[in-house]
């Protein structure tokens, strides 16, 4: 998996997350690092989690850029 892959699948849980139990919503993004952990040893799973909660790109994240 690409980088953007991993953007579109943290996309969708910080759109869909307006509504949903914090619980549920951490229960995702574990599943989901967990996953890309396993198939990507370069996978960066703060930058992952920082883009579910809080809606950054994963690449702008990495540049620094807002």
């Amino acid at each position: 998996m690409t980088k953007k892959d991993y953007e579109l699948f943290a996309n969708e849980i910080f759109s869909n997350a307006s509504g949903e139990l914090v619980e549920v919503v951490k229960a995702q993004v574990d599943l989901c690092m967990r996953v890309f952990r396993k198939d990507n040893n370069a996978f960066q799973p703060d930058k992952f989690e920082r883009a579910c909660y809080e809606g950054k790109h994963i690449r702008k994240s990495i540049s620094g850029k807002v």
